[in-house]
Formats: C-alpha cells, sequence, structure tokens
C-alpha cells in the first residue's frame, strides 16, 4: 500500500501515512489488553482490533486527507483521544 500511496500523493504523503500507521499500531499495543477483552467483530481476526474503528479518506489528487472514529465504536475515550492527537501529529490538520 506504501507504494501505491507513494505513486498517486508521492513521497510526504507516503512517509506520513507510514509514520500514522506506525503510531496507530503502537496505540493498539499501548491498549492490547483492552483490545483482546472486546469480541472481533469478524471471523477473521480472534479479538478486536484497532483498524475497525475508524476510517482515513484522501480527498483526490492533493492528498487532502481526513480520518475518523466510525459512529458506533465502542472504544474508550482514551484511546479515540490518543488517535486524533496521533493524527494531529502526524498531519497537522
Amino acid at each position: 500500500m506504501s507504494e501505491m500511496n507513494r505513486l498517486l500523493f508521492g513521497d510526504e504523503y507516503a512517509d506520513k501515512m507510514e509514520t500514522f500507521n506506525k503510531q496507530l499500531l503502537e496505540i493498539e499495543n499501548k491498549y492490547l489488553d483492552y483490545f483482546k477483552s472486546q469480541e472481533s467483530g469478524n471471523d477473521y481476526e480472534e479479538y478486536d482490533r484497532l483498524h475497525n474503528h475508524y476510517i482515513i479518506h484522501t480527498d483526490g489528487p492533493a492528498g487532502r486527507i481526513s480520518f475518523n472514529i466510525m459512529k458506533d465504536s465502542t472504544l474508550p475515550e482514551r484511546i479515540k483521544r490518543d488517535c486524533y492527537q496521533a493524527f494531529e501529529r502526524t498531519w497537522g490538520n
């Protein structure tokens, strides 16, 4: 996916997306006990995962990006806050 982002949106975008994805993985690992205590919403994961709770949308060739926690997400506020802070640190939007 990184190479597709690089091709479509350029190096800066791809580098930021890679950084942001690493931060999201760090957040998931920080709260791993929480995620492991939650039932998976699908058949291919043994427990809930952070990626089941958010949407990333990139708008056109300019590469404008938005990040949103899904409205029906059951994530605790502290996890949501960490995700939004990671987005702000990376993208500054």
